[in-house]
């Protein structure tokens, strides 16, 4: 199932939590996702200078990967290199669809890495693990897989109307975090309160225009 189509509204749906966390860091980033809706190619250059982070990052289980929004996409070019005389379909579909993809999911890998490597080195190595799952909360995308949840499950919240379920199991996990001691809850305990602080501010400013 295609669950969504030429969104690149990353910055402005996961992103909203980013934004008042790192404004700088978010802009930096919703700017370079345009820059790779032009040519996904940005989006390989700027993995492979930093791989070293990705490196010390993956271990702790930061998430580098897509979003779940553009899972249909190899399903769909098979779909089109079957259709007669649609020789020409693929490849269109990649130039657009597939750009979306591509553009959506840089944001949040590059976000997701620029954040790990702003945090990183104010931790202690026993809390990184902390930090990557924090990180991957903030940018909508907790792997159900990664929680024991079966596949079949995965496919059935899909299948009955959860639009994007690991976006929303990891918006409902960050809130839950507020409750917790230790890190997790220090980190999530600041990011609401900044988003929320944020929220009332744009309303206020918006009503008094």
């Amino acid at each position: 199932m295609l669950t969504a189509s030429l969104d690149i509204s990353a910055a402005l749906i996961q992103g909203q939590t980013v934004l008042f966390r790192n404004p700088r860091l978010w802009l930096k980033t919703t700017l370079r996702q345009f820059s790779v809706l032009k040519n996904p190619a940005v989006h390989d250059k700027f993995v492979v200078e930093h791989a070293d982070s990705i490196a010390r990052a993956r271990p702790y289980g930061l998430f580098i990967g897509g979003f779940e929004y553009f899972e249909a996409m190899p399903a769909i070019t098979k779909f089109l290199e079957k259709v007669p005389k649609g020789k020409a379909l693929p490849k269109a579909f990649k130039a657009t669809y597939g750009r979306a993809e591509a553009a959506f999911r840089a944001w949040g890998n590059e976000a997701r890495i620029l954040l790990w490597e702003s945090m990183e080195k104010k931790l202690p190595p026993e809390q990184l693990g902390e930090l990557a799952n924090f990180l991957n909360k903030l940018t909508g995308v907790v792997e159900p897989a990664a929680w024991g949840m079966k596949k079949t499950q995965r496919q059935f919240e899909s299948a009955f109307g959860l639009f994007a379920p690991r976006y929303t199991r990891a918006g409902l996990a960050l809130v839950s975090d507020v409750f917790r001691g230790g890190y997790s809850g220090k980190m999530a305990r600041e990011t609401l309160a900044r988003f929320t602080a944020g929220g009332v501010a744009a309303y206020l400013a918006l009503t008094a225009a």
